[in-house]
């Protein structure tokens, strides 16, 4: 029984951290869509990489997309 225990402690990642890596890894790669802002009136940072999901909402706070 105590042998068992060990087995599974070991297989266990070894924080939540660990285990969300795991799990990101095992996800497909998703593509980025690159957005840009005005420098001129735009703290940094002016170029981003954003989720295809989220970029009408990036739109509608000032980015543009990147040609």
């Amino acid at each position: 029984m105590a042998r068992q225990r060990i087995e599974q402690a070991a297989s266990l990642p070894a924080s939540p951290a660990d285990a969300h890596a795991g799990a990101a890894g095992a996800a497909t790669a998703v593509a980025t869509v690159r957005m840009r802002r005005d420098p001129g009136t735009n703290p940094e940072p002016h170029a981003i990489d954003v989720h295809p999901d989220e970029v009408t909402n990036y739109q509608r706070a000032g980015w543009q997309l990147t040609e």
